[in-house]
């Protein structure tokens, strides 16, 4: 089995960084986009297992990205990790309406990210093992 690819878009080089090595470090292969529209056009080219992605970011935001993806393919599960610093009630809520995106508060635990990832993609497996 190859290694599952993970985009991640943030506009924050600390946390790519950080994010990236983590998600390396644990077996993933990572690509980077800097805001939502590079985003945008690199699921389009990658066609990502998964997405952690900011809310807060230049020319695009996380959420206009979700929804343009949502757009775009509208029976794909997007598999997105939503990560922001911002804990208001209306975006947790658009976060929990949105099928296949998940909702993590900044500072993300690499621990946490990593352990929702391996959850994910093994309930993935073993449902493609019962069929």
């Amino acid at each position: 089995m190859s290694a599952k690819k993970i985009l991640l878009v943030d506009d924050e080089p600390h946390i790519v960084r950080v994010m990236q090595m983590g998600l390396r470090r644990a077996g993933y292969t990572v690509e980077v986009a800097r805001n939502g529209l590079e985003g945008l056009e690199k699921f389009r080219a990658l066609q990502p297992d998964a997405m952690v992605v900011d809310v807060d970011m230049p020319k695009m935001n996380g959420v206009e990205l979700c929804e343009a993806l949502a757009e775009e393919y509208p029976a794909g599960l997007l598999n997105t990790f939503m990560s922001t610093s911002r804990a208001e009630a209306e975006l947790r809520r658009w976060a929990e309406n949105k099928r296949g995106i998940r909702f993590l508060e900044k500072p993300i635990s690499m621990r946490i990210l990593v352990g929702e990832l391996d959850a994910l993609f093994s309930a993935a497996n073993d449902g493609e093992a019962d069929q």
